[in-house]
C-alpha cells in the first residue's frame, strides 16, 4: 500500500499555496498513481559507455596541453552520463515563445504558453524518460480544462502497453499548442558529440578560456565526421537535398574544474561541412545550478530555417522559419523509492 509522506503542517485552513505548488502537488499525486517503484531503480550506465574522443590539433604547449584537453574532455563525457541519469523524475515551470516567420523573413505568427513541465520516467521501460507539458495558460490566457485534460492523459498513459505508446501518447498532447516548429526532448539531450552513443563522431579544438557566473570556462569547437543517430531531426527540405547528410557543428563551453556543460550552441548544416554547406538549425542552450548535482537547464534556442522557393521553383536561398524560447523556473524532483513511499518535492 502506497503511502504518502508530508511534512508536518499547521492547520490547513491557515495554509495557502501558490498557483505553481498546486500545479506541483496536483502533477506529485497523479504521477505517484503512475510509478510502480520496482522499475524506478535508475541503472549503471552501460559497459562501455565513455565516448571516445579526438583532438583535432595539438594545444599550444604540446602533449601536455593535449592530455590537458582530453582529460577534461574525457571528464565531461562522464558528466553528461551522469547527466542522463540523474536528469528524470523532474518538474519545474517552463514559459515557450514561439514565432513563425514568413517568406520575407518577417514574423507572421507569435504564441506565448505556460506549461508545467515534467520529466516523466515511462512505466513500460523504465530506462528512458520523455518530456511532457501540461500547457496552463497561453499568450496570458488560461486554458480551460487543463488540470481535466491532465487527469485523462496520465489515466490513458497509465493503461499504455508500450513505451512507444507512452511516448505518443504524452507527445502528442504536449505539443499540440506548438507553432513554427514542433519539439521535444532537448533539455534531455545535453552534450550531444559528448555522448557514448556519438563516440568517434566528433573532433574537438579547444579555442579560448574565459568566466561565466564567477565560474572557469574552457570553450571546445566540435563539428562531426560521421553520422550519429542519438537525436533525430525532420525538415522540409527540396529534392536536391535528399541525399544530402545532415551534420552539426558548434561550441561546448566546460566548467573547468569539473567538466559539467555550462553552454553549448549547436547548428546543424545539409551537406558535407568542408563544401560550404547550408545551415538549417541553430540552437543554443545554457544551464545552471541545482540540488541534484547537475547543471540543469537555464534557457534553450531553437532556430530553424528554410528554403525560399523563387518565381520557377529553384531555391533561393535558406531564411529564418521559426524560432522557440524556452525558459525555465527552479526544478524539483518526484522522489520515488523502493518502500513505495513518495515525498513532497525537493526544491
Amino acid at each position: 500500500m502506497r503511502k504518502l509522506r508530508r511534512q508536518p503542517t499547521r492547520d490547513p485552513a491557515r495554509i495557502q499555496r501558490s498557483p505553481q505548488a498546486e500545479r506541483r502537488l496536483r502533477l506529485r499525486k497523479l504521477l505517484s498513481l503512475l510509478h510502480s517503484p520496482a522499475r524506478l531503480q535508475t541503472q549503471g550506465p552501460p559497459s562501455g559507455s565513455s565516448a571516445s574522443l579526438t583532438v583535432s590539433k595539438p594545444a599550444s604547449d604540446g602533449s601536455a596541453g593535449i592530455a590537458s584537453e582530453m582529460g577534461l574532455l574525457n571528464r565531461a563525457s562522464r558528466e553528461v552520463q551522469h547527466y542522463i541519469e540523474a536528469f528524470a523524475d523532474l518538474t519545474a515551470d517552463e514559459t515557450r515563445t514561439m514565432q513563425s516567420f514568413d517568406d520575407h523573413g518577417l514574423a507572421a505568427k507569435e504564441r506565448s504558453t505556460q506549461s508545467a513541465f515534467v520529466v516523466y520516467r515511462l512505466r513500460n521501460d523504465p530506462r528512458d524518460v520523455v518530456e511532457y507539458r501540461e500547457v496552463i495558460s497561453i499568450d496570458g490566457h488560461e486554458v480551460k480544462g487543463h488540470a481535466a485534460r491532465a487527469a485523462k492523459l496520465w489515466r490513458e498513459v497509465a493503461a499504455a502497453h508500450s513505451p512507444q505508446e507512452e511516448v505518443r501518447r504524452i507527445t502528442a498532447d504536449s505539443e499540440r499548442y506548438d507553432i513554427g516548429l514542433a519539439e521535444t526532448g532537448f533539455t534531455l539531450f545535453e552534450g550531444l558529440p559528448l555522448r557514448a552513443r556519438c563516440a568517434g563522431d566528433f573532433i574537438f579544438r579547444e579555442v579560448r578560456k574565459e568566466m561565466a557566473s564567477e565560474r572557469p570556462v574552457r570553450v571546445f569547437a566540435y563539428r562531426q565526421v560521421r553520422p550519429c543517430d542519438a537525436v533525430a531531426y525532420h525538415f522540409d527540405l527540396p529534392g536536391q537535398f535528399a541525399d544530402s547528410p545532415l551534420l552539426q557543428a558548434g561550441e561546448l563551453a566546460l566548467d573547468a574544474e569539473t567538466g559539467q556543460i555550462v553552454r553549448e550552441e549547436r547548428n546543424v548544416y545539409v551537406g558535407n561541412l568542408d563544401k560550404n554547406p547550408t545551415r538549417v538549425a541553430h540552437i543554443a542552450m545554457s544551464y545552471g545550478e541545482s540540488r541534484f548535482g547537475i547543471l540543469v537547464p537555464n534557457t534553450i534556442v531553437m532556430e530553424t530555417f528554410l528554403p525560399r522557393e523563387g518565381v520557377n521553383g529553384m531555391t533561393m536561398g535558406f531564411q529564418k522559419y521559426a524560432r522557440m524560447l524556452q525558459t525555465y523556473g527552479p526544478f524539483s524532483r518526484f522522489e520515488v523509492t523502493v518502500g513505495e513511499k513518495i515525498s513532497a518535492p525537493v526544491h
